[in-house]
């Protein structure tokens, strides 16, 4: 996995709220209930190789020190002091991943793995925080959310490689990631023979779905497949389960059908219909509008995947419907209807964005063969 994708879901971490604290020479202090689930930002027992982020006073440098991997030399994967600041667990320095004032993230060693309670100590220029006994646990999964609230859409990617939202759902039976911590397994780096692995389920929707891989990359990232039964709709609950703890804070995805919809635009009624015929009966959810207004209510409650437009309609029309279009659905496609095939016309095209045209009078048989072949799903590869 792409160091980067690391980087997007350890940074929600970082969005939470930090406590100010402006005495930075005093003795560290922090207590059992500052020390946070880095997804869903709860107390409670921790697990090897989970990230927390903890609120001491007295410790963290004024700005934020982030860790800053070496990614051409893996094997110093990460770094136990930033800014000054350690975090121990039984006297182990903790890998850290950002420090500042009041605030401070690391990842749990997975050397606590075994034992019924752990000893947390906060460092700060040589001075130590009184030791904070935390229980410990085999897992205790949570999920990363997008808005780093631990509730709500989950920071999670579709098999598009795009981030899973209202505006951008799963489709069913496709491929999808989510990241989570709490799961207790081995850092990366770690020899294959260290740790025991707790069997991963994922359910959608209360449906089970098919793990395709998983590993810890940084946090715990889960490659499953959406169930093809799982429940459509905007807000579908997404549960981890690792060992026999699951999540519990209300994290959810957005799902859709896996037929495609189009939208096409034209203001000729018969060109409508012959399009919905042939393309519904391919498979295609086909939706028809006569103008820019229809075509963007249309556009607000459907998932579009291709808008096929009609150049007959004005130029400034079809511009602020494409334009319109293209706020609600990023990854929508477009093709342009046009009545022959010359510079004025495919300019035309270009300038609305689209990927192909169909020319007038048009054949069933072409017209679908553009489609499928620019509605074709080719999978990211991560």
């Amino acid at each position: 996995m792409p160091m980067g994708r690391v980087w997007f879901v350890l940074a929600l971490a970082a969005t939470a709220l930090a406590q100010e604290v402006t005495q930075e020479s005093a003795e560290p202090k922090l207590s059992p209930d500052r020390v946070v689930n880095a997804a869903d930002l709860r107390a409670g027992p921790v697990a090897p190789s989970e990230v927390v982020v903890l609120y001491p006073t007295g410790a963290g440098s004024s700005q934020m020190v982030p860790w800053a991997p070496d990614v051409t030399h893996m094997a110093q994967y990460s770094v136990d002091s930033l800014g000054d600041t350690r975090v121990l667990f039984d006297g182990i320095a903790a890998p850290m991943v950002y420090a500042e004032t009041g605030r401070l993230c690391a990842i749990v060693p997975y050397r606590v793995i075994g034992k019924k309670t752990t000893e947390v100590v906060v460092e700060y220029r040589g001075q130590r925080s009184s030791p904070v006994v935390l229980p410990v646990v085999s897992s205790t999964p949570a999920l990363f959310t997008l808005d780093a609230s631990g509730v709500g859409e989950a920071a999670m990617l579709n098999e598009t490689g795009c981030c899973n939202s209202v505006r951008n759902p799963a489709v069913r039976g496709s491929a999808a990631s989510l990241y989570a911590t709490g799961e207790g397994f081995p850092l990366p780096g770690a020899p294959k023979s260290q740790g025991l692995r707790l069997p991963v389920r994922v359910t959608v929707g209360g449906v089970p779905a098919q793990i395709l891989w998983t590993g810890n990359v940084g946090v715990l990232q889960v490659n499953f497949r959406v169930p093809a039964n799982a429940p459509v709709g905007d807000a579908i609950p997404l549960v981890l389960t690792v060992g026999d703890a699951h999540s519990v804070a209300p994290v959810t995805m957005a799902i859709r059908s896996q037929r495609q919809q189009i939208l096409v635009a034209s203001s000729d009624l018969a060109l409508r219909r012959r399009l919905s015929a042939g393309l519904t009966q391919a498979g295609y959810d086909v939706f028809g509008a006569s103008d820019e207004a229809q075509a963007i209510g249309l556009a607000q409650d459907r998932n579009v995947d291709l808008v096929i437009a009609d150049l007959a309609l004005p130029p400034s029309e079809n511009a602020d419907m494409m334009r319109t279009i293209r706020e609600i659905h990023q990854q929508v496609k477009t093709l342009a209807i046009v009545d022959a095939i010359n510079p004025e016309e495919l300019k035309a095209a270009d300038l609305l964005g689209a990927q192909g045209v169909l020319v007038k009078p048009l054949t069933a048989q072409i017209a679908l063969d553009r489609v499928r072949a620019l509605l074709r799903r080719r999978p990211a590869v991560y």
